[in-house]
């Protein structure tokens, strides 16, 4: 009995160390709430071409939504990472921040179709103040500084799943003790 007890204890610790250890974020990463919702966002600069399998892939939570779910987050983000997209258009400077794309698509251009990039972004001096703005497209062969967003799991649900992975191994050396 004092065996399993110790087991036990032992599960508890090592749950709520891995729980400290894996609620804390990545460096580089940024955490904005969104909707209910903690990401960790993250930017990366070049071409979509060059980032496409970072962009689109299955754990950036951007990719696949609607506009709405891009230009919420660019509007929680706002400023915060910078303005890196920013370029002077002959009587303006305008100050973009990351961009949020969420789709790929091809559109009709004279003399055929081109693929397209489509997103958000925040923009510092747009229209009399500071806004998030569907940007209509972005060539995949510009480059530009993209966000990406990660769901970050809440800290119960991690503590949790790690509780339950002492306690089951806990239960298996009880039970295999018990069959010698």
């Amino acid at each position: 009995m004092k065996k399993s007890k110790s087991v036990f204890a032992l599960s508890v610790a090592g749950a709520t160390l891995a729980s400290a250890i894996g609620i804390a974020s990545p460096a580089g990463a940024f955490n904005f709430v969104y909707d209910n919702v903690t990401y960790d966002v993250n930017t990366y600069t070049g071409s979509f071409n060059d980032l496409q399998s970072t962009l689109t892939s299955p754990n950036n939570a951007l990719w696949g939504k609607d506009s709405t779910f891009a230009v919420g987050l660019a509007e929680v983000v706002k400023g915060d990472l910078g303005y890196p997209n920013s370029y002077d258009n002959g009587t303006t400077y305008l100050e973009f921040g990351p961009y949020f794309a969420y789709e790929s698509s091809l559109i009709n251009i004279p003399g055929g179709t081109s693929n397209y990039i489509y997103g958000a972004t925040f923009c510092n001096n747009c229209g009399g103040g500071g806004a998030a703005a569907l940007t209509p497209s972005v060539p995949p062969d510009a480059t530009i500084t993209y966000a990406t967003a990660t769901a970050v799991p809440e800290p119960l649900t991690i503590l949790g799943s790690i509780t339950a992975t002492g306690f089951v191994a806990a239960f298996n050396r009880i039970r295999n003790k018990k069959e010698e």
